[in-house]
């Protein structure tokens, strides 16, 4: 890797320094998503007609298939839903 130091960016980071940043981008990176999923579950939860509109959303786009990255990209009632999660309970204050 190309990591360098910020504030002299000569000095290339060390294993240990370049281990330790990924760990934090990972740890930050997880926790946001965890709690953009337990916001996204309570939602569903809370309201059934959303989390029925979801579940027909997700049917349509693979009714008997898995679900895939292109059959998620077909989702646009689920990626408007996970977006209003967002809105609504932003996980970074």
């Amino acid at each position: 890797f190309n990591a360098r130091d910020s504030e002299d960016g000569n000095k290339a980071l060390s294993h240990v320094e370049l281990r330790d940043e990924a760990k934090t981008f990972l740890l930050a990176g997880h926790e946001t998503t965890s709690t953009w999923c337990y916001w996204a579950c309570y939602a569903l939860a809370k309201y059934p007609d959303i989390q029925e509109k979801v579940f027909r959303d997700v049917r349509q786009a693979c009714p008997s298939g898995p679900v895939t990255l292109a059959t998620v990209e077909k989702m646009a009632y689920l990626e408007a839903f996970l977006q209003e999660v967002l809105r609504m309970f932003p996980p970074v204050g």
